[in-house]
C-alpha cells in the first residue's frame, strides 16, 4: 500500500508541476489531491494506478473492471500490465494505447492520440511482451504518434507530433516531423 501512495504522490506532483520536473518543495495535501482528481489527466492517471495495484493484489476482475471502464468512458486502453515508473503524466486525456508488455521510465509524459505497442496485425495474434517498446526517463511524447515493435527510447528524448517511431532512439535526441529527421540538441 505504502508503494502505491508514494507512486500516486510522485504523479501527483509531476501533474501539479508540468510542464517542469517535479519540484521536492511542492508540498501535498488532500486538497491537492481532491483538485487534481477533477481534472481528467490526473484522475485517469489515478485510475491507471488504482487498476495496477488491484491487479498486483490479486483483485484481478475489480482491476479489469477500472481497465474497462477507462476504456469506455475515456478512450483510454493503457494496459494494467504495462510498467510505468512514478511521475506519469497525461495531457489531454483521450485516445491513449498503451500495450501490455510497454516499460516506460519515470517522469513519462504522454498526449493525446498516442500508441504504444506491438507492430504485429491481427486479433490477438501475439502476447508477447518482448515486441513492445521500452522507454527511458523524462520522454515526452507529443500528440499523433505511433511508437511500436521490439524498440529503445533512451532518456531525454522529446518526440513532436505526428510520428512514427519503429526504430531506436539514442539519447538526448529530439525527433522532429520536419522530414522526419533527427534534430540534435535544437530547443
Amino acid at each position: 500500500m505504502n508503494k502505491f501512495i508514494d507512486i500516486v504522490k510522485v504523479d501527483l506532483k509531476n501533474h501539479i508541476s508540468y510542464p517542469y520536473l517535479p519540484d521536492e518543495k511542492i508540498k501535498l495535501s488532500i486538497y491537492s489531491f481532491i483538485k487534481s482528481y477533477i481534472d481528467i489527466d490526473f484522475r485517469v492517471v489515478f485510475l491507471f494506478r488504482f487498476s495496477q495495484f488491484l491487479l498486483n493484489k490479486n483483485f484481478k476482475k475489480l482491476s479489469l473492471l477500472i481497465y474497462f471502464r477507462l476504456k469506455s468512458r475515456y478512450n483510454i486502453d493503457i494496459s494494467p500490465y504495462c510498467k510505468i515508473e512514478n511521475g506519469f503524466k497525461i495531457v489531454h486525456a483521450f485516445n491513449i494505447v498503451i500495450g501490455s508488455g510497454a516499460k516506460i521510465g519515470s517522469n513519462f509524459v504522454c498526449f493525446n492520440n498516442v500508441n504504444i505497442g506491438n507492430k504485429k496485425i491481427g486479433w490477438r495474434q501475439s502476447h508477447r511482451n518482448d515486441e513492445m517498446p521500452t522507454i527511458g526517463k523524462n520522454v515526452v511524447v507529443a500528440p499523433q504518434n505511433i511508437i511500436v515493435g521490439n524498440i529503445n527510447i533512451d532518456n531525454n528524448i522529446s518526440i513532436h507530433a505526428n510520428q512514427v517511431i519503429s526504430n531506436n532512439i539514442n539519447n538526448n535526441d529530439k525527433i522532429s516531423n520536419y522530414k522526419f529527421s533527427k534534430i540534435l540538441n535544437d530547443q
